[in-house]
């Protein structure tokens, strides 16, 4: 018995036994090599025809494209699934160091202001009590 297969590696097995039959293949000869009933076979070959990976040359024959050549050459559904999750969690962990950044950048930007009003207040407290000993020693 055929082990049961995940959709992605199913759509994967069945381009790839279309792509080696150097003629069309029926959906009855896909049932035979593939862990798929009928329906789910018939519904995996109508989404590579949809895809533009597989031509339909009768109601029940199939030859892959050239562009289904390519695309399971360059590794398949899996594969594209695989580079979707791996930019999808880049893109996650580059959006975390984007927000550590900004909570850093706003702390800098907080202590700069707070240091800048200190720096203020000395020099009005310092203006306006030129001689009070307090900040500047008395000469």
């Amino acid at each position: 018995m055929q082990k049961k297969l995940g959709y992605l590696d199913a759509l994967d097995e069945i381009l790839k036994s279309i792509d080696i039959n150097p003629s069309a293949i029926s959906i009855g000869k896909l049932a035979k090599t593939i862990a798929l009933n009928i329906n789910e076979i018939s519904a995996a070959v109508d989404k590579l025809v949809q895809d533009g990976y597989v031509d339909k040359i009768n109601d029940l024959c199939y030859k892959i494209t050239f562009d289904g050549k390519v695309f399971i050459q360059s590794g398949g559904y899996v594969r594209q699934k695989e580079l979707e999750d791996a930019t999808i969690f880049e893109f996650k962990q580059e959006k975390k160091r984007a927000e550590e950044y900004q909570r850093k950048l706003l702390a800098a930007t907080w202590f700069a202001g707070i240091a800048a009003g200190l720096v203020l207040i000395y020099y009005i407290f310092s203006w306006f009590f030129p001689n009070s000993g307090c900040f500047i020693p008395k000469q």
